[in-house]
């Protein structure tokens, strides 16, 4: 499930599950809104996050909701 939340409004948001939804910039330039997303499970998440770091296909990079 996507959905995109104001960036100054993202800690405050109830998201429907924090322990495995991650975000990431939405747009380009002045677009201050965030994209979240949940996934099935915790560990398909942070294989996402970790797959997105690469910058490989120019995509901005998932982060965590909720920090280890």
């Amino acid at each position: 499930m996507r959905y995109k939340v104001a960036f100054a409004r993202l800690r405050e948001h109830k998201h429907p599950y924090p322990d495995r939804t991650a975000y990431r910039d939405s747009g380009i330039g002045m677009d201050f809104d965030l994209t979240c997303q949940t996934w099935s499970n915790r560990a398909a998440m942070l294989e996402a996050c970790k797959m997105s770091d690469s910058g490989v296909l120019g995509n901005k990079p998932w982060k965590p909701l909720i920090k280890d």
